[in-house]
């Protein structure tokens, strides 16, 4: 969603509370029959976009600090394992059993298919957006992941592999596989909630009939039906924009 949107939905939220407080200062000639644009309704309704805008808020810091660290973990994965690599070389393993290595690696870096930036949410201009791996180096988070499993289960099943260094051995990779794993997760759930915050702000701005954007239509003329289109009270509401920016 474009930061366009955002600063609109909190203009919103703005104008609809500029528009409670016009109503409420005409008194008791703001008096509609219809209860969704009664004076406690209108406020309920203020009421249910600031909690949402709140959630909304809280899950927009999460997901940002959850890519973020994701992102710096993941650069590390890069030349964790071609450190390996060089592990292995020296070690008194065949090189039928270095090329296995090599292969397994080249899935993890990428380096086989086109030099394409991975794609990585915290960089698109759009919070949230869905990632779109387009290259055929099996980048996507999930696939190097498992790429590394597969690599350390290869190690596993070769005893020359036998580094002193506590990082490249077979449990020093399993545990940074491990941390990698937590980091994804956390990031995979700090989108679903902040996708799931945004869909529940916009739906209170921008529900027919019940969200605030189709009710302040309502408000306005039944506000032109009482006091007429030339009204100073009309004018006041008639300059009150809300918009729908989902889509």
């Amino acid at each position: 969603m474009s930061e366009i949107s955002e600063v609109g939905y909190s203009k919103n939220l703005a104008n609809w509370q500029q528009l409670i407080s016009t109503v409420v200062s005409f008194g008791s000639a703001y008096n509609p029959s219809r209860e969704a644009i009664q004076i406690p309704q209108l406020q309920q309704v203020a009421s249910n976009a600031q909690d949402a805008t709140h959630v909304l808020n809280v899950a927009k810091a999460e997901y940002k600090n959850a890519i973020a660290e994701r992102s710096e973990t993941f650069k590390l994965l890069t030349p964790l394992t071609s450190r390996t690599i060089s592990a292995i070389k020296a070690s008194s393993t065949i090189g039928r059993q270095d090329n296995n290595a090599k292969a397994l690696v080249r899935k993890i870096q990428g380096n086989k298919a086109t030099k394409k930036s991975t794609p990585d949410p915290q960089a698109m201009n759009t919070e949230g957006s869905d990632m779109k791996e387009k290259s055929t180096s099996q980048m996507s988070f999930d696939n190097r992941i498992a790429n590394f499993d597969e690599l350390i289960a290869y190690f596993e099943s070769i005893p020359e592999y036998a580094p002193n260094e506590e990082a490249l051995k077979p449990i020093g990779l399993r545990t940074f596989s491990n941390n990698l794993k937590t980091k994804h997760n956390r990031a995979t759930i700090a989108t679903i909630a902040l996708k799931s915050a945004r869909s529940a702000r916009n739906k209170i701005q921008e529900a027919p009939l019940t969200g605030l954007v189709d009710l302040s239509v309502d408000v306005k003329n039944y506000v032109k039906s009482v006091f007429g289109i030339s009204s100073y009270e009309f004018k006041q509401l008639s300059k009150l924009t809300f918009r729908k920016f989902s889509k």
